[in-house]
């Protein structure tokens, strides 16, 4: 039973001994830091940002398409009575009044505003990219 103890103890000393470090090469040890460089990963965000800003200010020159839908229930059917002989009221709306609108706008001249920003989305670009 001591044996039993002894050799429980001497386990976890056993395997704490063995050196378990890794040599790193001059290519693994550049990449690893490249890799792990938060200026670097900064400096890729603000270039990712730079070309999501482009994208937006492309989208601008494009139509925009937009869509409402309205329902309206009414209390009391809206009829029309005309003093004329032989018609009878006219229904004029039900209880119950669905509205749906789609509008496409296509801005035709923005006094070079789109242009402008999309120029200064460009150069913000190629100053994030470092090329200057």
């Amino acid at each position: 039973m001591f044996c039993f103890f002894c050799c429980l103890m001497l386990f976890p000393v056993l395997g704490f001994t063995q050196d378990k470090r890794s040599v790193y090469t001059l290519e693994q040890a550049i990449s690893e830091a490249l890799a792990n460089n938060w200026a670097l990963m900064a400096r890729e965000e603000k270039i990712d940002q730079a070309i999501q800003v482009k994208k937006q200010a492309r989208a601008e020159f494009l139509p925009k398409l937009s869509t409402t839908y309205g329902y309206t229930r009414l209390s009391e059917v809206t009829t029309l009575n005309l003093p004329l002989p032989g018609i009878s009221d006219i229904t004029v709306s039900s209880e119950d009044n669905y509205q749906w609108k789609g509008t496409i706008t296509q801005p035709l001249f923005t006094g070079f505003a789109l242009i402008s920003s999309y120029e200064l989305a460009k150069a913000r670009l190629r100053r994030a990219m470092g090329e200057y």
